[in-house]
């Protein structure tokens, strides 16, 4: 990687319509009002939902709690599904299948919904971060609302349910904002009392209805005294929502973390690393006895009850429940039998205590988990909370493999094997949300396909390691695809299809084209390859359709199907390393955009079993090296290019991303071709510094695609701008754009920056956020893979009437280029900056390795926040596989002070094809800008990288 820093590595893809026939998308009747609005959108159900795959009410992202309502039967089955900000409810535990649908949902308005307190400020009808549940006697529903530092309570959510999907209504009451449901106030230091809550994970009810709340944050568990009595299904807000007991602290006003050797049995640690999200933590057995996962203390502790206001009320533990090589215990329930159930997280297993009270039993008894290359019924993975049904059947949290598992058990229990999941189709699948046919994880692909009167859109869903085909879509939501390649139905998304390479298998495709006669080819990035797929259209009988065909001929493995190179350290004009665009000139040239080479090759038809390259471009003829910017940046340099495109007369487009600009390459070629034209430096070959001056219609910062339209008009995916620009001919020497997609204006930059009417916080049909991949068809509609908005939109030919342009005239000498507004984009209100917040102290690590990893992105833009609410965003870290991959290892725990937040680190060593998530939110107290740094430290070439944060609190 240059020096220069481009801190955001982006796939891209390429399209070459080719065909003579009218594409069927044209007729597609105009939604939007301007050309910048998309009038089409791919794998979301609307403009104003990125989610990743599909929020559905069968499908689960990171569950951390479930609870069985005993006080009817059937049973109800409530889940905390923490990811997607809700709780999830099934009206009768008897009868569900594999992967069935929940009845209702609690904190959203519909099953498709996700965001932190519905994108607004707290209230009785949403939730955060939702961390566990519990049930009373009267089937009331108590909800751990950890993220708004509270307990919600729902007054009998499925009493008198007939039929659902349906949206239950608000809460009744709340425990922890001392009776209000707009605050979310807590974890501040000198405000902890017997009403306040930091980071509530767990909740239970006993026999007698005390409510008992682990209370993470603080490192306590507090007890309210039957705060209900007498009121059944029809509860109303408690006059005092104070605790009536503190387990865990020697005062109300304690929060302090007690472990190791000062750690006695009256002391907890729930919480053993700050801002860390916990488990279910708490529970109570049908004698009153109360049960708590201390996670800070790696074990379990039993408080001999019964708790009330005659009770006997024990603050210090009677017994210690330890498991065997494994610690931070976070989901525990015990059943009617007196069997206690432990389930440690980082051992990834739960282990059983069998009598555990009755016969004062703390040695373990069984285990469950933690199984053999998950997930599979036999499998766990960061178990959270536990549940336990009318019949002591065991419910668990999966946490890590996004499900809930079931048990049959007995008495003693003896299964260890899963009989049945909530929130995966089937045991072998642990995808966040669900995958289906119509959700998409990181689209960074894109080609159209005409083959007669039937149109075929392509687009590769890298995360997913597949690429989903539709067949003449027409409507502003394309709904769900016809036709799905590299995986062997609409619901896997496994590396390879969980296997070895094949003709059949993908991993991490990146970018698309089509010839003329429909033919598929897909850039196979982590294999290595390009692949070439027969007309998958027209291979197809009828659809749905999963891998119509096998590939037919293979790119860059000599030859080879059942590999991911040629001879090992060689770089030829045979090989491929990490290969991410794809493209056709008019001859039928196939174009390569070979990036882990930082070049492109050239291959003239007819193609051979074993392709061989006619032309290298970035290495000054020589199809042996691969250096970046080999003798310093220039006209015939390239440094990781990621996109190609070829227009009508022959002339190449190559979207050189490590140098933050595109080169047009004049035809015809020489053997040792150089650039003619320079897009996004001014008009200098010998710079490559992102956004020089600022951003404007001259400048780039890590484009990642383009492509050129029928009118010869020239479009660049400019991804870390966030915005698609497009040049219109003739582009002079130092080209200016006409016109900006996802953006307001040519100076704006930031993620999903909206101002259509209708925008949800900016996200809508004219916003982007990370775009890795531009397209056109033949009527000259414009095709851009949003890839961190999970979707792909599309655009009704946007060049008749451009709604931004650059008042300065492009020209050879390079001038000014005046920045273009839109009058309806609001001013910018002036605050102050605050101080950087300081990065996290990195970790020493070992010595450096020859690998680098995939940091994406480079930054974190949160943009406008209100006071109060949170937004999430995530960095993806990848440890591309190659012929030469090396296992790399990443530092930390990484930390960061407030408003910013890690919610999830990735540690530890990331082997060759493997992918981390570290996930980041933002929760303004203040109006105005904040920046912050988080650093990710590893022992790859480069080591240290610093990913910027900035956020807005308005």
């Amino acid at each position: 990687m240059p020096a220069k820093a481009r801190i955001t590595v982006l796939r891209v893809l390429v399209f070459m319509a080719a065909a003579a026939a009218a594409i069927a998308i044209a007729a597609l009747a105009a939604v939007a009002s301007a050309p910048d609005l998309a009038s089409l959108v791919f794998g979301k159900p609307d403009f104003y939902t990125n989610t990743l795959n599909q929020v559905t009410a069968a499908a689960m992202a990171a569950p951390r709690a479930v609870a069985i309502d005993t006080s009817v039967s059937p049973n109800h089955v409530w889940v905390a599904d923490t990811g997607k900000n809700r709780v999830l409810g099934w009206n009768d535990a008897s009868t569900y299948a594999n992967g069935t649908a929940a009845d209702i949902v609690i904190g959203q308005p519909n099953m498709i919904s996700s965001t932190p307190n519905q994108d607004g400020a707290p209230s009785a009808s949403t939730l955060w971060a939702p961390a566990g549940v519990g049930v009373d006697g009267a089937g009331n529903l108590y909800v751990a609302d950890s993220g708004n530092n509270r307990v919600l309570v729902f007054s009998a959510p499925l009493s008198g349910f007939s039929s659902g999907p349906v949206a239950g209504g608000p809460a009744a009451a709340v425990f922890g904002q001392g009776g209000n449901f707009a605050t979310n106030t807590g974890c501040a230091s000198g405000q902890v009392g017997s009403g306040s809550l930091c980071d509530p994970s767990g909740v239970a009810i006993d026999a007698a209805g005390n409510v008992f709340i682990a209370d993470a944050g603080d490192n306590r568990v507090t007890v309210y005294y039957a705060p209900f009595s007498g009121e059944g299904k029809n509860i109303t807000q408690p006059a005092s929502t104070a605790a009536n007991l503190i387990v865990g602290q020697t005062d109300a006003t304690g929060s302090q973390c007690v472990q190791g050797s000062n750690a006695t049995d009256a002391t907890l640690c729930l919480a053993p690393i700050a801002g860390s999200p916990s488990g279910a933590g708490v529970t109570v057995d049908n004698l009153g006895n109360l049960f708590v996962a201390d996670a800070g203390n790696n074990r379990a502790l039993e408080y001999t009850g019964p708790y009330g206001v005659k009770g006997k009320n024990s603050t210090t533990a009677n017994l210690v429940f330890t498991g065997a090589g494994v610690n931070e215990p976070q989901g525990i329930a015990i059943d009617s039998a007196g069997n206690l159930y432990v389930g440690w997280s980082v051992g990834n297993e739960i282990t059983v205590y069998e009598g555990a009270v009755s016969l004062r039993n703390t040695s373990v008894n069984i285990t469950i988990g933690p199984g053999t290359s998950g997930p599979n019924a036999a499998s766990l993975s960061n178990p959270g909370g536990l549940g336990i049904d009318e019949f002591g059947d065991l419910y668990a949290a999966d946490t890590g493999d996004n499900r809930v598992l079931e048990y049959n058990e007995s008495n003693p229990p003896t299964n260890a094997v899963a009989n049945r999941v909530l929130g995966q189709s089937d045991f072998a699948d642990a995808g966040i949300n669900s995958i289906g046919a119509g959700g998409l994880d990181e689209p960074r692909g894109v080609a159209a396909s005409i083959s007669g009167a039937q149109t075929a859109v392509y687009l590769a869903d890298t995360a997913n390691n597949r690429v989903l085909g539709w067949v003449s879509p027409s409507t502003p939501a394309a709904g769900p695809a016809d036709i799905v390649i590299g995986q062997t139905d609409f619901v896997s998304s496994a590396v390879n299809a969980g296997g070895a390479e094949s003709a059949s298998t993908l991993d991490s495709p990146e970018g698309l084209a089509t010839d003329s006669s429909g033919n598929l080819f897909v850039a196979d990035t982590n294999n290595n390859r390009v692949l070439e797929f027969s007309n998958p259209a027209a291979a197809c009988s009828s659809y749905p359709c999963a891998n119509p065909a096998p590939a037919a001929l293979v790119f860059g493995t000599c030859g080879g199907f059942t590999t991911n190179g040629c001879s090992p350290n060689t770089v030829s004009a045979s090989t491929l390393l990490a290969p991410s665009a794809v493209t056709f000139d008019p001859a039928g040239d196939l174009f390569i955009a070979d990036s882990g080479d930082n070049r492109v090759l050239e291959f003239a038809p007819s193609f051979g079993a074993q392709p061989q390259a006619i032309r290298v471009f970035g290495q000054s003829g020589n199809f042996t090296n691969q250096q970046c910017d080999a003798g310093g940046i220039s006209a015939t340099s390239l440094c990781e290019p990621e996109g190609v495109a070829a227009d009508s007369a022959g002339n190449l487009f190559v979207a050189d991303t490590g140098n933050n600009r595109t080169l047009e390459f004049i035809a015809p070629f020489s053997s040792a071709p150089q650039a003619g034209v320079v897009f996004g430096q001014a008009g200098s070959f010998s710079s490559g510094t992102a956004n020089p001056g600022g951003a404007s219609a001259s400048t780039m910062y890590a484009p990642s695609s383009v492509v050129v339209d029928p009118a010869g008009d020239l479009f660049v995916a400019d991804s870390s701008n966030n915005r698609v620009l497009e040049f219109k001919r003739p582009y002079g020497g130092a080209p200016a754009a006409s016109i900006v997609f996802g953006q307001p204006s040519f100076s704006a930059k930031d993620p999903n920056d909206g101002v259509a009417s209708g925008d949800v916080n900016g996200l809508g049909p004219d916003s982007l956020f990370l775009p890795a991949a531009v397209a056109v068809d033949l009527a000259g509609n414009l095709y851009a893979a949003d890839t961190s908005n999970n979707r792909v939109l599309m655009y009704l030919d946007p060049a008749p009437s451009p709604t931004l342009t650059a008042s300065a005239t492009p020209s050879a000498t390079p001038s000014a280029t005046s920045t273009a507004t839109e009058s309806s984009t609001p001013t910018a209100t002036a605050t102050a900056t605050p101080t950087p917040t300081p990065a996290a102290t990195p970790t020493a690590t070992p010595t450096p390795v020859a690998e680098k990893l995939a940091i994406v992105p480079g930054r974190l833009n949160f943009g406008k926040v209100k006071l109060g609410a949170t937004r999430t965003r995530i960095v993806k870290i990848v440890n591309r596989k190659h012929k030469n991959a090396l296992a790399v290892i990443i530092g930390g725990p990484a930390t960061l002070a407030a408003p910013f937040r890690i919610v999830n680190q990735c540690l530890g060593t990331l082997a060759p094809g493997v992918r981390c998530e570290i996930i980041v939110t933002f929760t303004p107290t203040a109006p105005g800008r904040i920046e912050s740094a988080l650093q990710v430290e590893d022992n790859a070439i480069g080591g240290s990288r610093s990913i910027e944060l900035i956020g807005v609190g308005k």
